[in-house]
């Protein structure tokens, strides 16, 4: 026993000692990367035309994220005994989704609780109450913010 535990110990040493020796040579490289860049910006003075014949111009505006469009075609694929498989296919509008927030409530009631995160179209809800009717809705979200509602499905778990 003891013996397999100073293996792992000795493992343990030599990768830390590994990544430190690959940090340390990543850092080396970027510096004289950017080396590299600020010689042929001074030997080309800056000079657009020729700095693109090197492969490299202007920065790119970046173009910011759009809200999520609304999901679509929300689904009970399955259901049992205190779980329910969702699927859905993605907004065909707005900006990317990040991930997807599931919300249920029960029917009648107004506040809808999140009970789930995806980052595919798809989630299994397990530990659900079984025997309770619930309604279930879901929202695509990103760092611009989220988008609407899903269709509203419901399941008998």
């Amino acid at each position: 026993m003891a013996a397999a535990h100073d293996a792992a110990v000795r493992a343990s040493a030599q990768a830390k000692q590994a990544t430190a020796a690959k940090d340390e040579a990543i850092v080396t490289l970027v510096d004289m990367m950017k080396a590299d860049l600020r010689y042929a910006e001074s030997t080309t003075r800056f000079d657009r035309g020729k700095l693109e014949l090197l492969g490299w111009g202007a920065p790119k505006n970046r173009t910011p994220t759009g809200i999520p469009g609304q999901v679509r075609t929300l689904e009970v694929l399955r259901e049992g005994n205190g779980w329910v498989f969702l699927d859905w296919k993605e907004p065909g509008e707005g900006g990317q989704p990040a991930a997807y927030k599931v919300q249920r409530r029960r029917p009648g009631v107004t506040d809808w609780v999140d009970v789930g995160i995806a980052v595919e179209s798809e989630i299994t809800l397990n530990g659900q109450e079984p025997g309770v009717e619930f309604e279930f809705q879901v929202n695509a979200v990103n760092k611009a913010g989220e988008g609407p509602a899903s269709n509203v499905v419901r399941a008998v778990l």
